[in-house]
């Protein structure tokens, strides 16, 4: 049988739902209804077609399930204890609430974006490397190189949709992985994983009226949410392929 994807050893018997049973009750899906099956696909097509955002059948984003990914230790103790960590700073900012975010609560919100996204590369067959997954069960803590923003979205009409793609940076070719969450009404959610060079950064500083920085917290500052200007989806996912790939 599988191990559990923490390295912790034990075997894999617990699934773990890369979108939250709370987020799902707080946005009131209780199902998967007929019609809102969608998933993020194609975004690495050049020149980014508005045809990046497709219907995909038979997959709901809210139930993307990570199976046998990780042992019931694992997932009913530190992983839930990251869950409770961030979901009550997520939710008034999901309704639109503004807030301001101190360093602890940006650790809190990045910790449990880290943790989503390793979940979702797991939910994809796609292996993130042994010492990022270790580092995150030893610290509960991003990994090292992991960069987590939250955006500001236009309304939508959809449940939920989680992206999740890899871009190769254009001056050394670096493979970034890059996840997106949206939650159909105010909070998008961008989490890197990988090394970013001058050029990323630089990308980073343009985009900075979109973008309010959860993680790394480098200094002792408070975030404020919502950021001063709005994205559509469409603009979410362009935004992450212009970082990555300047």
């Amino acid at each position: 049988m599988a191990k559990c994807l923490w390295l912790c050893g034990r075997i894999a018997d617990s699934d773990e739902d890369v979108v939250p049973e709370w987020l799902r009750k707080h946005l009131g899906v209780k199902g998967t209804p007929p019609g809102r099956k969608y998933a993020i696909k194609n975004i690495n097509v050049p020149g980014l077609e508005p045809e990046v955002l497709k219907r995909e059948r038979p997959r709901n984003a809210f139930h993307v399930k990570a199976y046998k990914a990780v042992c019931q230790p694992c997932n009913n103790k530190w992983m839930s204890g990251l869950q409770a960590g961030a979901m009550d700073l997520l939710k008034p900012m999901i309704d639109g609430a503004k807030a301001t975010l101190t360093p602890s609560e940006r650790g809190a919100i990045g910790a449990w974006a880290a943790m989503t996204g390793i979940t979702l590369e797991h939910a994809h067959r796609v292996t993130v490397d042994p010492s990022r997954r270790q580092y995150m069960k030893t610290h509960r803590s991003p990994p090292p190189h992991t960069l987590v923003y939250l955006t500001h979205l236009a309304p939508v009409e959809l449940d939920c949709i989680v992206g999740n793609s890899r871009a190769d940076t254009k001056q050394d070719h670096r493979t970034v992985m890059y996840h997106e969450l949206f939650t159909a009404r105010e909070l998008g959610l961008l989490i890197f994983q990988g090394v970013f060079g001058p050029r990323q950064i630089a990308q980073l500083s343009k985009y900075g009226n979109y973008l309010v920085p959860v993680w790394p917290v480098i200094t002792l500052t408070t975030a404020y949410w919502p950021p001063t200007k709005t994205l559509t989806i469409e603009e979410h996912v362009i935004v992450a392929y212009n970082i990555i790939t300047a």
